[in-house]
């Protein structure tokens, strides 16, 4: 029998912003979170630590599978694949590695249509995985 994924706890939550400066003013200037180093990802955008997790702000009409999202750390990247593929869980990106930073990472779908991105990263020489579930947008017509 299979062993489960094992998830280890949140990494990051992500939210769209209408605008990253007012939002900056409110993050930084209200409750006193100091930005992180962000890398480019085409749109803009801001990143805060906030004990150890992150919260990450993304300016309104980013590409759809950049929309709000949270990260869940989990054990094992090549496990959570094939786990994931074994109960017919929507694959849309296959793992691949980050530009920034060489994390391994994979997209795929929940049932209720939520981007949900897995990421390795490497901590203090030791494999950690986040798992990051970003939600869709939902077309408003």
């Amino acid at each position: 029998m299979q062993e489960g994924i094992c998830v280890a706890g949140f990494h990051h939550v992500a939210i769209t912003v209408k605008d990253v400066k007012k939002s900056k003013a409110f993050y930084e200037g209200i409750f006193g979170l100091k930005p992180i180093y962000r890398p480019d990802l085409g749109f803009p955008g801001e990143w805060y630590q906030v004990g150890n997790q992150q919260l990450h702000l993304m300016q309104d009409h980013v590409p759809l599978n950049q929309r709000q999202h949270f990260a869940l750390e989990v054990a094992d990247m090549h496990l959570t694949f094939n786990t994931l593929k074994a109960q017919g869980v929507t694959i849309v990106s296959p793992p691949g590695k980050r530009g920034h930073d060489n994390s391994d990472f994979m997209f795929c779908l929940d049932p209720d249509e939520n981007l949900v991105e897995i990421t390795l990263t490497l901590s203090h020489g030791k494999s950690e995985v986040s798992l990051t579930s970003r939600v869709k947008a939902k077309l408003i017509g």
